[in-house]
């Protein structure tokens, strides 16, 4: 059962996530406007940091309650569930490369006709190869950090007062918002990704599926952003 401690940095670390993004988003904002050509690369470095610690903090309180690690989700199942799981990140994985592989082939034309489709995330997205480096970084670390803080440890106080169905729901809820920056269909895209995100975590019975999955949406996400409305569309155009 989780502990006082347990539910206020639950309430309060999705205080700090969503407040913390609005925050940092306005000024990062501001300072794209400025023209600051760091901007984009300290916004993605800020996210780094602030996601590892509050993950820390997270398995730090785990461990110093000696809970069991498969109650947070990070000790794969011995049955079926371990090959439904590794499956399905598979799958996804197959499914985001030939994506990916269709942006890489697509005509400077049909890119140009695809930047309406970024609107709401343009200035996440990486412009520069620089940028696109660090959003590597960030992918992998939305992916360890949010599932871990997310469909672990959130998903598991709720489900301790509410049950699991109503935690999914919830958490949902929560992982929607705490995209906030990315407008109100970010809120209902990430909302939605993150139902099914838990669900995952539901059938497989850890987290490491979609902990890959998680990431391999960002570094998706983030390759077509990249080829669509930063330097990959502009080298395309000079080829």
């Amino acid at each position: 059962m989780p502990t006082p401690f347990d539910l206020s940095f639950a309430i309060l670390g999705f205080i700090a996530v969503t407040c913390g993004a609005a925050y940092f988003n306005r000024g990062f904002t501001r300072r794209m406007a400025e023209g600051d050509p760091d901007a984009r690369r300290n916004w993605y470095r800020g996210t780094m940091v602030g996601e590892w610690a509050l993950a820390a903090l997270a398995i730090a309180t785990w461990h110093a309650e000696r809970r069991p690690w498969s109650a947070l989700g990070l000790v794969p199942p011995t049955d079926w569930r371990l090959y439904v799981g590794a499956g399905l990140a598979v799958v996804v994985a197959a499914l985001l490369l030939r994506q990916t592989a269709k942006f890489r082939r697509l005509a400077p034309d049909r890119l140009e006709r695809l930047v309406p489709k970024f609107a709401g995330v343009e200035l996440v997205v990486p412009h520069s190869v620089r940028e696109y480096q660090w959003f590597m970084a960030v992918s992998w670390t939305a992916g360890v950090c949010e599932e871990l803080l997310y469909r672990g440890f959130l998903t598991w106080v709720v489900a301790a007062y509410m049950g699991t169905a109503a935690a999914l729901l919830i958490v949902s809820l929560a992982f929607g918002l705490g995209h906030a920056y990315q407008g109100r269909s970010g809120v209902v895209k990430t909302g939605v990704v993150g139902l099914l995100l838990g669900c995952i975590v539901l059938l497989s019975g850890w987290l490491i599926p979609a902990i890959i999955i998680h990431a391999l949406i960002d570094l998706s996400s983030g390759v077509a952003g990249f080829i669509v409305l930063g330097e990959g569309n502009r080298r395309l155009v000079a080829e």
